[in-house]
């Protein structure tokens, strides 16, 4: 199955990638691709984190439902990727 995905960067986190891309002598796109496939990864190992807190928090009791996903969106990442990578070297 394939599945076209948009993905963009923009300010700082781009002129990163370019930067990249530069320095490593390949294509910006295949670092912006690189940097979506680290995200996914993250959000990924993220949900299993949640997803087995959930099955150990149960008792018996149905969870309440959380607020965020009920509403049908998502929260901000506490961690920003700008972040991330400005501290890497």
């Amino acid at each position: 199955m394939r599945l076209r995905l948009a993905f963009k960067l923009h300010g700082d986190e781009a002129d990163l990638a370019r930067q990249i891309a530069d320095a490593a002598g390949v294509e910006v796109d295949r670092v912006a691709k690189l940097a979506m496939q680290r995200y996914m990864a993250d959000v990924i190992q993220r949900a299993t984190e949640l997803a087995n807190k959930q099955v150990e928090k149960k008792d018996g009791q149905p969870s309440p439902a959380d607020p965020v996903h009920a509403a049908g969106t998502l929260p901000s990442p506490s961690d920003s990727l700008s972040g991330q990578a400005s501290g890497q070297s």
